[in-house]
C-alpha cells in the first residue's frame, strides 16, 4: 500500500445514538413504560411528546447538556505493534464497546498511513474486517455489543528499519474518535525468544494482571511466544511456582508436541521451529476472596542448538484478586482523573464494575456529597451506567455508586471516588536533620508530625489547653501510621471514612545521625486549616547528639516554607506552621517548646 489506506462507509444512520441530535423537534412513541421506540428528527433543546399504555402521558423537555454523552467506548488509547524478523507483520486490537441506547452506525471508519513503502503495494496499516456498503452491519454496533478492530501491519521485504504511525478514524452521527497506531521495529532478544508485543528480555520477570475475578469463575490472558532464531530451541520447563493464594494454570496445549495441559518440567523437551510461534495460555480462577490478591511466578527454561551452555530463562509474575462472587462490585471510572476545576465536566462510569454469579448488573444509583453551596446534578440522570457531572463550586466531591444485578443482588459495598475541584493537589512536608556533634550509638530520632483541625491532644505546655499533637487519631506522625493496637488501628483515616487519598502518610520512620522524613497528604480536605509540627524523641538510654533540622512546606508544586538550621535537643518540641488549605496560605510559628515527653501517651 503506498500513500494512504482509507476506508469509508457512506449513507449510513446512527438510530438511537447517545447525544444530541442536530436540529429540529420529533415525536416518541411508547408502550406500556413509556419507553422511547422512535425519535424521528430530535433536537439539541426538544420538546418530546410521548404517547403512553398503561402509564402515562407525559410532555418531556431535554435539554442541551454541551455536547453528546460519550457512551461509546474504546479498549485503547493508542495501539503498539512490534515487527519482528524473521517475520514482516504485526495485530492488533481494538474493541469497541456500545453503551448507547440503541444502534450506533459509523459514517467513516478506517486507518490512514502516509508513509513510502515504496514498490510494496500492500505494505503498512490495514483494518479488518474491510468496510463495505454491501455488508453494513460489520460499520454497525448494536447496544450493548462490541465491534473488534483488527489491525494489520505488514513491513516491507528486510523488515521495518524506522517507527512509523497511522491514525484510526471512526466517524459516527453525534461524535467522532482518532485512535493512534504505531509500528516498531522489533528487536531480536537473547535466546530467540519473545513473549507478547515487546517483551523478549531474558532474566526479567514480565507482569500479568489478571485484575479482579469472582470466586469461581476464569480470566484468561494470552501470551504470544515466537521462535525468531532460524534453528529450533527446545523448551525443557514451563512451571508454576506458587507463592501466595490459589487458582493460576497454564494451558500449553497450542506448543506442538507438549503434553496437553502440562504444568511441570517438560520432558522430554518439546522444540519450537524457528520462525515458529504458540500461544501461552494463562488462566486464572479464584477459589476464595482475596484481600490482598493472589501471586504465582510462572518460570520459563529453553535451550538453543541443543548445548545446555546456551540455556535461557525468563518468567511472569502472575497476579489477580478474587471477589466475594454473591454480589456484584461496583467501579466508578473518573475519565478527568481527581483533579479539576468549576465548570469542567466530568465523565464518570460504572462500566469497569464486576458482576458475579446473579447476572448482568442491571441498576446504577450515583450520588454526590458536595461542598455547601453545589447545585450541579448529574446527566442524563442519576440512574444511568455513565453519567457526567459538571461542579460548580470549589472543593471537594465525593462520588458514590450502588449496583444491583439481574437477580436483584445489591453491592457488596459501594464505591467511592473523590475529585478535587480548585484545590491544591497535594500538601508535603519534608524533615532533614544532620548530625553536627556529639553522638548516640543509634543517632537522634527527628518525627514530622502534622496535625488535622479536629486534633485534641494532651496539655503539652501547661497552660490548661489541649495541643494538636500526640492525639491518637488526628496527629499523624510516626505512631500513628506505624503503630497497630487496641488504641490506633494505624495509619490515620481523614475525610471521607475508608478512602486513602485524603489520608496522610509517612514514607518511614527514620533515626540515625542524618535522614529525611515525609509526609505527603494527596488530597487535603477543602477549607481546612492543618498545623505542622517537629519533636525529637527521647531515648530511655540518653542521646547527647547536637543536631540541626530543616523542615519544607510544599503545596502542589510550590514551595511555600523553607527553615533551616534549627537546633533540637531530645525533648524539643518544634510547632513549625500552619497550612489553609481554602487559601493556600502557609503562616510560620516557629517556636521550639523544651522538655516535652515525646512519646505517645499510650506508652
Amino acid at each position: 500500500m503506498n500513500g494512504a489506506l482509507v476506508l469509508v462507509l457512506l449513507g449510513a444512520t446512527l438510530a438511537l445514538g447517545c447525544g444530541s441530535d442536530g436540529g429540529g423537534s420529533g415525536t416518541d412513541t411508547a408502550v406500556g413504560d413509556d419507553t422511547v421506540v422512535a425519535d424521528t428528527t430530535g433536537a439539541d433543546a426538544v420538546t418530546d411528546t410521548d404517547t403512553a399504555t398503561g402509564v402515562d402521558t407525559a410532555t418531556d423537555t431535554v435539554a442541551d447538556t454541551g455536547g453528546p454523552v460519550q457512551c461509546l467506548q474504546f479498549t485503547s488509547n493508542g495501539l503498539y505493534l512490534y515487527v519482528y524478523p524473521p517475520f514482516d507483520t504485526a495485530e492488533g486490537h481494538v474493541i469497541v464497546e456500545n453503551h448507547c441506547a440503541g444502534t450506533v452506525a459509523f459514517t467513516e471508519l478506517g486507518v490512514t498511513d502516509t508513509h513510502d513503502y515504496g514498490d510494496c503495494g500492500n505494505c503498512g496499516f490495514q483494518l479488518t474486517p474491510e468496510v463495505s456498503e454491501a455488508n453494513p452491519a460489520l460499520v454497525e454496533v448494536a447496544a450493548g455489543e462490541a465491534l473488534n478492530l483488527e489491525v494489520l501491519f505488514r513491513a516491507p521485504d528486510g523488515g521495518l528499519e524506522d517507527d512509523v504511525e497511522g491514525l484510526i478514524r471512526l466517524v459516527w452521527a453525534d461524535g467522532e474518535r482518532e485512535i493512534p497506531v504505531h509500528a516498531y521495529p522489533g528487536i531480536v532478544p537473547d535466546g530467540c525468544i519473545s513473549f507478547g508485543d515487546g517483551e523478549g528480555a531474558t532474566g526479567v520477570a514480565h507482569a500479568k494482571d489478571f485484575g479482579e475475578v469472582p470466586v469461581g469463575t476464569t480470566e484468561e490472558l494470552v501470551v504470544p511466544v515466537t521462535n525468531h532464531c532460524v534453528e529450533p530451541v527446545e523448551f525443557i520447563e514451563i512451571d508454576l511456582t506458587e507463592t501466595r493464594g490459589e487458582g493460576f494454570s497454564v494451558d500449553l496445549s497450542d506448543l506442538p508436541g507438549a503434553p496437553d495441559g502440562a504444568l511441570t518440567t517438560l520432558d522430554p523437551r518439546v522444540a519450537l521451529a524457528g520462525g515458529e510461534a504458540f500461544d501461552l495460555v494463562l488462566r486464572y480462577t479464584p477459589v476464595a476472596e482475596s484481600e490482598f490478591g493472589d501471586q504465582t511466578l510462572l518460570h520459563m527454561s529453553w535451550m538453543r542448538s541443543g548445548e545446555l551452555l546456551d540455556l535461557f530463562d525468563t518468567g511472569y509474575e502472575l497476579t489477580g484478586q478474587g471477589l466475594d462472587a454473591s454480589c456484584p462490585h461496583p467501579r466508578i471510572t473518573v475519565a478527568e482523573g481527581a483533579d479539576s476545576e468549576p465548570g469542567s465536566t466530568l465523565h464518570l462510569s460504572a462500566t469497569d464494575s464486576v458482576a458475579t454469579s446473579g447476572g448482568a448488573i442491571t441498576s446504577w444509583s450515583w450520588s454526590v456529597t458536595a461542598p455547601a453551596g453545589s447545585t450541579a446534578s448529574f446527566l442524563p440522570n442519576a440512574t444511568s451506567e455513565s453519567v457526567t457531572f459538571t461542579p460548580d463550586v470549589q472543593g471537594i466531591y465525593v462520588f458514590e455508586l450502588r449496583v444491583a444485578d439481574a437477580s436483584g443482588a445489591s453491592e457488596c459495598e459501594p464505591a467511592t471516588a473523590q475529585v478535587n475541584v480548585g484545590q491544591v493537589v497535594s500538601l508535603k512536608v519534608y524533615v532533614s536533620w544532620q548530625t553536627i556533634g556529639g553522638g548516640s550509638y543509634m543517632g537522634p530520632d527527628i518525627n514530622v508530625h502534622l496535625a488535622h483541625p479536629n486534633a485534641a491532644g494532651p496539655d503539652l505546655w501547661g497552660d490548661a489547653t489541649p495541643e494538636p499533637w500526640y492525639d491518637a487519631l488526628w496527629d499523624c506522625y510516626w505512631y500513628t501510621v506505624f503503630s497497630d493496637n487496641d488504641v490506633h488501628p494505624g495509619n490515620p483515616d481523614w475525610g471521607v471514612a475508608g478512602y486513602t487519598a485524603d489520608d496522610p502518610w509517612i514514607d518511614e520512620d527514620q533515626t540515625g545521625a542524618s535522614g529525611e522524613e515525609q509526609l505527603i497528604l494527596a488530597q487535603p480536605e477543602a477549607g481546612l486549616t492543618y498545623r505542622v509540627g517537629v519533636d525529637r524523641y527521647v531515648y530511655p538510654s540518653g542521646d547527647d547528639s547536637v543536631v540541626e533540622v530543616a523542615v519544607r512546606v510544599r503545596l502542589g508544586t510550590e514551595q511555600k516554607l523553607l527553615l533551616e538550621h534549627k537546633i533540637m535537643a531530645p525533648g524539643d518540641f518544634w510547632e513549625v506552621a500552619t497550612v489553609s488549605i481554602a487559601d493556600g496560605a502557609v503562616t510560620t510559628i516557629d517556636e521550639v517548646h523544651s522538655g516535652i515527653d515525646t512519646k505517645p501517651p499510650e506508652q
